[in-house]
């Protein structure tokens, strides 16, 4: 007898017992179903009580029910939201600090929770690290009705997921504004994100800058690739991904297309000219189409098309091509086997009949397994597949139109035969899914300051800086927060100490000439080494007025005015106040300590930096360039800055690519007891309407600049001369010609003033790259998710 059949019998036996006596039958169904109602009630009451409730303080005012009501309503935001900027912020806290928003937020979460009115939310984390799956969360609301006010406080462990984004890309186009990226001129060491419908990287015109590309590529949109040389030591491997085409058409000398082992990998078609021959174990996936002069050079490169192919020009592939749909060979090809690597072919092979190489075309295609029965001809000799110098974007149609009419009225036949079964290469399902992957859905946070530094009457929250480089007045005369401060007549510091974290600048001139090495500092130090953020408030303070270039080949000019009459029409923020037009000199904005120190751009204001505005960190400049640094406190001489500087103070040689940008240990020890050094210096614009320009000459930062709906201009005004050592999240860039150094690192958290000292050694050096995740969730801002405000209907990965 199995134990099924058992503990029926028993069943029965006792309702037969039970059988004789009143009412007992009853009484024992009655008993069996409240056992089993308090089991599920149990069940039920455990389940939500390990999401939500274990502790509840409230009051007996009307406005209980509305904290109540808020309180189930955030615990199960946190539940569902998984991809929101707001559960993300809690994610990225640490133990014991929280996170408030109000009622009148701009966050995602305060929209949803639009019609409770009056009220706050504080969330704390009790326990648990970014990367936990679960972590113990206290969420506090309070809500204000008719003068009454309630306080409900639950404690629970939830399983919070973060969304697949994170700041570790930064050198990312969000897209939001919609505009295509045009940039050359530079050298790009970290992961290059480029959400936008069109990309073009390099220039496309003969004698300009091309673009040095070290570190992946990811397009979500269509990316041109012009005069760019990739990997040119040989020495990184990484990926290039692009989720509609890829054009490869410009030949300007750049070498091959060398990823040391990594991928190509297009979603769309990829037409290619003759330039970027494929080299050490570079393979390519193409979703589409595939229209190639170039070949492949090394055996291991090899070459999967999903689409058609078309070949022309007389360079062979010596790695294995496979195509699943037709392959079009261009007439002019005259070189033997244009595939001694070998060719798999899934459809029809189209050869033009009227070709001189027709023969030859012929017997080296039925070598590599095509019958005559999948050779078919054409005879019009005007038909060709030729991408040629400089094509676009544009120039797909055509030659897809070529291939269809030289197809005729045969079908086009497909069959899959990428070896993908037997492991020798990813499949077109594993493809497409590692674009998805790559392209991702990015949302980006609403890190807004505002009322940090203006009051709900529009009053400031401290007082500006207001102050003129002279040369004769002291600094503490002029303002007496300035005194014993180390400020001198040369270097105006601002320290966390006197000025506190918060700070707002008003109208800064110099009067005393020209500018010849005045310099401000912002100095994070607090007592007892506990070195704080500073957050430095940037409003109007002058009208700026642009005159567009008379031709493509001019620049645009710019005029201020400050006088008081003007002062409705300020829109600019400038370091020197003080002359009308366009200047020459030096001036310096350095931040000291180990703190991250972050310029707010106002609301409506364009950021405007000056000709030769160096802005980074003291010690940095001091290691790279310790000639600029005057002994009376003058900087200048600030333009010799180069890539080979940097990259001898970087670990550019780490095995961990993550690492290569960032600072030897050597130079962190250094520095350790005199202020640290670092790049983690932040200029932050999120709302639609406000603008970072740096076109002007000579222009040179070390830091971040985070403005998701702002287009980033450098390089336009002469030959650029901009040079960076830090990383953009901006939506579109204009930077034609930049022609200094660009070098893309991404924030690192040097001294772990955000990192769990309880986590091991490999999950604090995870947590030490979210250092600016960390940064914004404890800056004690209004933090929400920013929205795209344009169309997305050309992307076909990632966000479909």
């Amino acid at each position: 007898m199995n134990k099924h059949n058992k503990k029926a019998l028993m069943m029965k036996r006792a309702l037969l017992r039970l059988k004789g006596g009143k009412g007992s039958v009853l009484f024992f169904i009655i008993a069996i179903m409240t056992v089993m109602i308090v089991l599920a009630s149990a069940v039920y009451y455990s389940t939500i009580s390990a999401r939500a409730q274990v502790e509840i303080k409230y009051g007996n005012e009307q406005s209980y029910q509305s904290a109540v009501s808020l309180n189930d309503l955030v615990t199960e935001y946190l539940n569902t939201k998984t991809d929101d900027a707001f559960v993300d912020a809690i994610i990225a806290l640490s133990p014991n600090k929280s996170l408030t928003t109000k009622g009148d937020g701009t966050d995602a979460f305060a929209e949803l929770a639009g019609g409770l009115g009056d009220y706050k939310i504080t969330v704390t984390k009790l326990s648990g690290d970014s990367g936990d799956e679960k972590q113990t969360i206290k969420v506090e609301t309070e809500v204000l009705v008719n003068g009454e006010t309630s306080t409900v406080t639950s404690i629970g462990e939830f399983t919070l997921v973060s969304k697949p984004y994170s700041f570790d890309r930064f050198f990312t186009s969000t897209g939001y504004a919609p505009n295509d990226v045009v940039m050359s001129g530079m050298t790009v060491t970290s992961t290059m994100y480029l959400d936008n419908e069109y990309s073009q990287i390099g220039s496309s015109q003969s004698g300009n800058s091309g673009i040095n590309i070290r570190a992946e590529v990811i397009s979500a949109g269509t990316l041109s690739i012009n005069n760019a040389p990739i990997n040119s030591n040989g020495d990184q491997t990484f990926d290039i991904t692009t989720g509609n085409n890829l054009i490869m058409t410009y030949n300007g000398g750049q070498g091959a297309m060398n990823l040391n082992g990594g991928r190509i990998r297009v979603g769309g078609n990829l037409i290619q000219g003759t330039s970027f021959n494929y080299k050490n174990d570079t393979d390519v996936y193409v979703v589409g189409d595939f229209i190639s002069g170039r070949p492949s050079d090394d055996s291991d490169c090899e070459i999967y098309v999903n689409g058609d192919a078309a070949f022309f020009g007389n360079e062979t592939y010596m790695g294995k091509v496979y195509v699943n749909g037709d392959v079009y060979i261009d007439k002019e090809v005259n070189t033997g086997d244009k595939f001694p690597g070998g060719i798999t072919v899934g459809g029809n092979v189209y050869l033009c009949s009227g070709s001189s190489y027709y023969g030859a075309q012929k017997a080296w295609i039925k070598s590599h397994g095509v019958d005559d029965s999948r050779i078919k001809d054409y005879t019009d000799a005007s038909i060709r597949f030729e991408a040629k110098n400089g094509d676009n974007d544009s120039a797909y149609n055509a030659l897809r139109a070529n291939m269809d009419k030289a197809r005729g009225s045969n079908e086009q036949a497909y069959s899959y035969v990428w070896p993908s079964d037997s492991g020798t290469c990813e499949s077109l399902t594993n493809v497409k899914a590692k674009i998805n992957e790559k392209v991702g859905n990015p949302e980006y946070t609403n890190w807004n300051m505002t009322k940090k530094f203006i009051n709900d009457d529009g009053s400031y929250t401290v007082d500006p800086i207001n102050y003129k480089f002279d040369n004769a007045t002291e600094p503490q005369v002029q303002d007496e927060r300035f005194k014993d401060t180390g400020s001198t007549k040369n270097q105006l510091v601002v320290s966390a100490q006197k000025f506190g974290q918060y700070v707002i600048m008003g109208d800064m001139r110099i009067t005393a000439g020209t500018w010849d090495g005045y310099n401000i500092v912002f100095d994070t130090t607090m007592p007892g080494g506990n070195d704080i953020d500073m957050y430095v408030y940037l409003p109007a303070n002058c009208f700026m007025k642009k005159t567009p270039p008379a031709n493509e080949w001019s620049s645009p000019t710019y005029s201020f005015s400050n006088k008081s009459e003007d002062k409705s029409k300020f829109n600019c923020f400038r370091w020197n106040n003080e002359p009308d037009g366009q200047f020459a000199g030096w001036f310096s904005v350095l931040t000291k300590g180990k703190g991250s120190v972050i310029f707010v751009i106002g609301d409506g204001v364009t950021y405007f930096a000056q000709t030769r505005v160096f802005m980074g960190h003291y010690n940095l400049l001091k290691e790279v360039l310790p000639d600029a640094i005057a002994a009376d406190g003058k900087v200048t001489n600030t333009d010799k800055f180069s890539e080979a500087k940097i990259s001898a103070i970087m670990r550019t040689n780490d095995t961990d690519a993550r690492k290569q940008t960032l600072f030897k240990q050597n130079i962190l020890d250094k520095y350790k007891n005199s202020g640290g050094i670092h790049n983690n210096l932040f200029v932050v614009a999120i709302n639609k309407n406000s603008d970072v320009n740096f076109d002007m000459q000579y222009n040179t930062f070390c830091g971040f600049i985070y403005a998701p709906y702002m287009t980033f201009g450098a390089g336009k005004s002469t030959e650029g001369h901009f040079a960076m050592l830090g990383g953009l999240i901006v939506s579109d860039y204009e930077m034609p010609n930049t022609s200094r150094v660009y070098m893309a690192t991404i924030p690192y958290d040097y001294y772990d003033r955000y990192v769990d000292s309880t986590l091991t050694g490999a999950e604090k050096e995870d947590a030490r790259f979210d250092y600016m995740e960390k940064l914004i969730s404890n800056s004690g801002g209004e933090i929400g998710t920013l929205g795209s405000s344009s169309s997305r209907s050309w992307r076909k990965y990632g966000y479909n």
